[in-house]
């Protein structure tokens, strides 16, 4: 009887996290636009992680492609995530800005930095430019102790590769199943 109590316990505790998961991909798939998404993690992260989080964006509105938003919203989260947890970041400050032709998205913040040399030993830093890179964007991080600036770059014309298309259709046929 406790080994299946104890089943039953890992089975409940197995969909919470699946719950949460799905939970979170909504949140960045259902924006309806990215400031508003931006707006609520700003909102969940500084409520959540006691982090002081600014979001400044510029008056105008851009419409823009939704795989194109979602992938600077996944941009942001990971730099906020990794000012947090890594960083022990006390101030965040995102920016999202209109510039030209470009839609320039920054994440800065006042933790403790890293070693730049060492900078494509994570997952979630060759994550980012790889998600830059599918959009046509490019990503900037520089960082010292007490400060580090991601930077993405997409152009306004920005476009979800081929190479995306096939993966947001393999994650719309894993989720179906």
């Amino acid at each position: 009887m406790a080994e299946a109590m104890a089943v039953v316990q890992l089975v409940n505790e197995a969909a919470k996290q699946v719950r949460s998961i799905t939970r979170n991909l909504d949140c960045a798939e259902g924006i309806a636009d990215l400031r508003t998404g931006l707006h609520k993690l700003a909102t969940k992260v500084g409520q959540n992680c006691q982090v002081t989080i600014t979001l400044n964006t510029n008056g105008t509105s851009l419409p823009m492609n939704t795989r194109v938003a979602v992938q600077l919203y996944r941009i942001a989260q990971e730099a906020v995530r990794n000012a947090v947890e890594h960083g022990k970041a006390r101030a965040i400050e995102i920016n999202l800005a209109n510039e030209h032709d470009q839609t320039l998205l920054t994440v800065r913040d006042d933790g403790a930095g890293f070693d730049e040399q060492k900078i494509y030993e994570g997952m979630g830093l060759r994550i980012m430019h790889y998600r830059a890179h599918c959009i046509g964007g490019s990503v900037d991080i520089h960082s010292r102790p007490g400060h580090t600036t991601v930077t993405c770059r997409v152009p306004q014309t920005a476009r979800v590769s081929a190479e995306e298309d096939v993966v947001a259709r393999e994650r719309i046929l894993v989720s179906s199943c």
